[in-house]
């Protein structure tokens, strides 16, 4: 998709993410006052999952970006909320076709080198927290993108990991939220054949 926009900017965000009003306007305004602005974006918050998830993301979030920022010299975007001049896309390649996981960043850290990359960290959408339907800890995001980022904050490198797809945000506990009632049922039915 990319490769064919044939728009100056191109904006990208996830199928299950929810941009605020003004969200193609903010991103035009920023790349037409600034012709050295090869990328922008902003961060994230979840309007699902854990409660625990949806607290680390809304404090957490912006202290690891900027950890991340330390560690790479620069800017890194989240795909759910980035935007990049496509005149600088096409400069560097585009994509890496090899990773699986953190193509965002790659692309972030690598047009770094063509121009200025930037993120505004209170430029918010809202996304799915479906990754962490097992909670904060046990949660998807956790175990598979930690290895990732440290490498790529210590090493400079990628690990490759494939994501499992991930398409409900239901997790055992709402697989089972049917189970009260069920008890309910078969105390009250034992309660009324004791009565008789």
């Amino acid at each position: 998709g990319f490769m064919e926009a044939r728009g100056t900017v191109i904006a990208t965000t996830d199928a299950d993410t929810v941009v605020p009003p003004g969200w193609l306007s903010r991103i035009a305004e920023e790349f037409k006052k600034d012709q050295g602005l090869v990328a922008f974006g902003g961060l994230y918050t979840l309007y699902s999952g854990p409660i625990t998830a949806r607290l680390a993301i809304a404090y957490l979030s912006l202290p690891i970006w900027k950890m991340d920022k330390f560690f790479l010299r620069g800017w890194s975007l989240p795909g759910a909320n980035m935007a990049v001049r496509a005149s600088s896309f096409r400069q560097i390649g585009g994509f890496n076709a090899e990773l699986k996981l953190c193509e965002d960043v790659d692309i972030s850290q690598r047009l770094k080198h063509v121009g200025r990359v930037a993120l505004d960290p209170t430029f918010l959408v809202s996304t799915s927290g479906r990754r962490f339907k097992n909670g904060l800890l046990r949660g998807m995001t956790i175990y598979r993108y930690r290895p990732n980022a440290l490498a790529r904050m210590l090493f400079k490198k990628h690990k490759f990991i494939r994501l499992p797809t991930i398409r409900t945000e239901r997790s055992l506990s709402r697989k089972l939220s049917f189970a009260p009632g069920v008890v309910s049922l078969v105390l009250l039915f034992s309660m009324f054949y004791a009565s008789n």
